[in-house]
């Protein structure tokens, strides 16, 4: 004997029409969204992204001249507002220790690393503050 099949009530159609509408909510998109264009930057912030990229690029060539790259971390790193960086990290030296160094750069003096940096420290950076970009440095290397 075949099974009887059982008419389809009222509320079986209700819950079918909600459960096709919910589908049809989430698979098919209502409207497209367009992203909102961002304003144009004006020639300060143009400059401002630009000596940050600079500090960006010190960071990496900092690393670049470590003897063990792996174990730099920048505890600080200060972008002053003529464009020099002036970075503050900590990294193994020669003999496996951990050792705090400074560094400078500036696009007009290049980069200045260990002691050839502590006069260029001193008249750039010690005492004076600066825009933070540590953890930006940190994230680059």
């Amino acid at each position: 004997m075949a099974a009887k099949k059982k008419p389809v009530g009222c509320g079986g159609m209700i819950i079918a029409a909600v459960f096709a509408l919910i589908i049809y909510k989430n698979v098919v998109p209502s409207e497209p969204k367009t992203p909102t264009p961002e304003p144009p930057k004006t020639a300060e912030q143009q400059e401002a992204d630009k000596m940050a990229a600079d500090a960006q690029l010190g960071a990496m060539m900092i690393k670049s001249a470590m003897k063990d790259p792996a174990s730099l971390k920048f505890t600080q790193v200060l972008l002053m507002s003529d464009g020099t960086a002036c970075y503050t990290y900590v990294a193994k030296n020669s003999f496996g220790a951990l050792a705090e160094e400074r560094a400078v750069y500036s696009k007009k003096t290049g980069l200045k690393i260990g002691q050839s940096s502590s006069a260029s420290y001193q008249s750039h950076c010690a005492g004076r503050s600066g825009k933070r970009l540590t953890t930006a440095a940190n994230l680059t290397i």
